[in-house]
């Protein structure tokens, strides 16, 4: 019986992990939309979530700010 509650406690801990890094994701996706406007393009190549289980570290690969004039 303990070890199914402790089972249980791992899954929910898991998946609230993966669901905060999947809002995390968005969220920051949704904020870099936001600041770009015509002078200024933010691009890049990919954002990765990582640091399971204790917190959460976002990177971004290849960033690159155009300033247009």
């Amino acid at each position: 019986m303990i070890r199914k509650i402790l089972l249980l406690i791992s899954l929910v801990v898991i998946v609230l992990w993966f669901a905060g890094a999947h809002f995390i994701k968005g969220r920051l996706i949704s904020a870099i939309t936001e600041l770009s406007s015509d002078n200024v393009k933010i691009s890049y190549q990919e954002i990765a979530v990582s640091g399971f289980p204790l917190a959460w570290e976002v990177e971004f690969l290849s960033p690159k700010v155009t300033v247009v004039d």
